[in-house]
């Protein structure tokens, strides 16, 4: 059982910038998604167990769901319309502290090429 002792609060922005290049549209963008600030919670925890009556003791252990980091991902894209129903779309981001982890980091490219 976990009972939240207050509010859970979040954060998380974006912003990003376009401009012309090569006939199509270049962005940047620089974001950090969802973020739990505040989250403190009592949980009931088990902390022995009796193998000879089988009986389980529990306590109550309070503990912060808040992650110490918070994940800043740069993006770099570009895109164009190839023709009235055609539009290719390429980029790559890099994530620092990725899933609010502390150090962890990851990169990821993509290409979308769509047809209406």
């Amino acid at each position: 059982m976990l009972r939240f002792s207050g509010p859970v609060s979040g954060s998380a922005f974006a912003i990003e910038g376009a401009r012309s290049l090569f006939g199509g549209l270049a962005t940047l963008g620089i974001s950090s998604p969802l973020r739990v600030e505040r989250a403190r919670a009592t949980l009931l925890a088990p902390v022995a167990f009796d193998l000879m009556t089988g009986v389980l003791t529990t306590a109550t252990t309070a503990v912060d769901l808040a992650p110490s980091a918070r994940e800043l991902d740069f993006e770099l894209g570009w895109s164009a319309n190839l023709s009235p129903t055609s539009s290719l779309r390429l980029g790559v981001a890099r994530a620092f502290d990725a899933g609010h982890v502390a150090g962890a980091t990851d990169t990821a490219g993509f290409v979308t090429f769509s047809l209406r």
